[in-house]
């Protein structure tokens, strides 16, 4: 599911809402209908194994789960048990991949109807309700942020805390680098309400010693600075894992990008190596568009190293570039031009 499906997500939930509301409570799936023969199982799980080349991760593991079902009076009980276990651990990973979409608009609700839901996603995944809320709290703090008014947010975040009948300071702080790093996440398409959420959460952080209420770029970079490596291993995960869709790679490299131009020189030299480390991996995706944002990330890159600590990487950026120069040949040339100036 990539970043634009969210507000889809958002129309979905509140018609569950609905339907929850009307007594509507149909949530099983169709029984998959058997196979009439051993020979045609084996022929379906052959074309299955030829339609996995090439697919997104995510739908490769949507056909798995799918295909797990695949039973025929010919199996014998281990091989049905294997099945329907399969079919279960499938359900199960589907749930928690959409779960991030589910919740935010839930908690935004913050209705009687939304807690029935609530129960029923967290009996699904057979885990406590308060514990299903802590556990995506990151997700659903982001989405507050991000896409709600003051007066939203509050009712929403109170919401949560009744739920979960945590204060939403501990709740903050039980998850506090990984709810930084979502916000982080999106900064390069809510800039403004990325920054006030981070405002939010430097107001509240007892560790933090600086101007206060933030207003300035400068006080988010000083705040930001002792979470920066945590920052650089998120962003690292979100590109390497297969899992997440190329939109929401691009996302990431995206926001590396108004992250470098937030923190500055001054911050981004003291971790310029992990840095290109994290622009290094970027550069092995040529879908698209993604050359062209990994080139522009190169750029910011350069520009926000102090002069001299650039010139022992000159090099290693230099050989680093390559590869992009078939695929974004004057966002390159514009780099090099740079170095000989």
């Amino acid at each position: 599911m990539g970043i634009t499906e969210e507000r889809t997500f958002h129309t979905s939930i509140m018609l569950a809402i609905g339907a929850e509301a009307s007594g509507s409570t149909s949530c099983h799936r169709k029984p998959v209908q058997h196979q009439a023969s051993t020979s045609r199982l084996s022929t379906k799980r052959k074309r299955a194994s030829d339609d996995i080349k090439g697919e997104e991760p995510l739908k490769f593991q949507e056909n798995t789960c799918r295909n797990s079902s695949w039973k025929s009076p010919g199996m014998n009980a281990v091989d049905k048990k294997i099945c329907e276990l399969t079919e279960k651990a499938c359900e199960k990973m589907k749930t928690e991949s959409t779960l991030r979409y589910m919740l935010p608009p839930l908690a935004t609700k913050a209705s009687p109807e939304a807690s029935m839901l609530l129960k029923v996603l967290a009996k699904q995944m057979r885990i406590q309700k308060q514990e299903l809320l802590m556990n995506h709290f990151k997700y659903i703090f982001s989405y507050l942020v991000r896409h709600c008014s003051k007066e939203e947010m509050e009712k929403a975040l109170t919401y949560v805390q009744t739920e979960t009948n945590i204060e939403i300071g501990s709740l903050l702080r039980c998850d506090y680098q990984r709810i930084h790093n979502e916000l982080l996440l999106h900064i390069s398409t809510h800039y403004e309400q990325v920054f006030s959420g981070l405002a939010m959460l430097a107001w509240k952080d007892e560790s933090y010693d600086g101007t206060k209420p933030i207003t300035k770029p400068e006080d988010i970079a000083k705040f930001l600075q002792p979470r920066l490596l945590g920052f650089l291993a998120f962003f690292d995960s979100q590109l390497l894992n297969a899992n997440f869709p190329l939109e929401e790679k691009k996302l990431a490299l995206g926001s590396l990008n108004s992250i470098m131009e937030l923190m500055g020189p001054k911050h981004i030299t003291a971790v310029r190596m992990k840095v290109m480390a994290t622009l290094k991996i970027a550069i092995h995706f040529t879908e698209e568009d993604f050359p062209q944002i990994c080139t522009q990330a190169w750029n910011t890159f350069v520009h926000n190293v102090e002069l001299q600590s650039l010139g022992s990487l000159l090099n290693q950026v230099m050989t680093a570039l390559l590869p992009l120069l078939q695929f974004h040949p004057q966002g390159v040339a514009t780099i090099f031009h740079f170095f000989s100036c």
